[in-house]
């Protein structure tokens, strides 16, 4: 019996969006978000909110991976780039809430932005970064 030929290399899984976050170092400034399916809702308490799939690295946002933003500054996010824009529209020193599921709990987090030693925008503070690979 002849050998069987090799597996195809399996496809690229879906890249759902990293964020840029201008808190420190590059490397430590990544956030994957991703929206939730009405599954991944009632698994986390849910019927709306983006998931976070892997929370940045920096502390200002408070967030863990698993935890599932609902509102930013009580406003709904609706998608990833949604969420970076309202959060973009804070500047530095500013505060507002988060309020996310944590372990199928309502949590708020309040956030204040760092301030900055220049009169920078928030938009250097938070932006969409292409995927590694040039998908999003």
């Amino acid at each position: 019996m002849p050998p069987m030929p090799p597996m195809p290399p399996m496809p690229p899984m879906p890249h759902f969006g990293n964020f840029s976050f201008g808190f420190g170092d590059r490397a430590d400034r990544d956030m994957q978000l991703v929206p939730l399916t009405a599954d991944l809702g009632q698994y986390f308490g849910t019927d709306k909110g983006l998931l976070v799939v892997r929370a940045p690295h920096t502390s200002e946002l408070q967030l863990k991976d698993g935890d599932v933003i609902v509102a930013i500054g009580g406003r709904d996010p609706g998608t990833p780039p949604h969420a970076m824009r309202i959060m973009s529209s804070y500047g530095p020193g500013e505060s507002f809430k988060l309020d996310i599921m944590r372990k199928g709990k309502p949590v708020t987090l309040n956030v204040t932005l760092p301030k900055t030693s220049d009169d920078e925008s928030t938009a250097s503070l938070f932006s969409l970064l292409p995927s590694e690979d040039g998908d999003d």
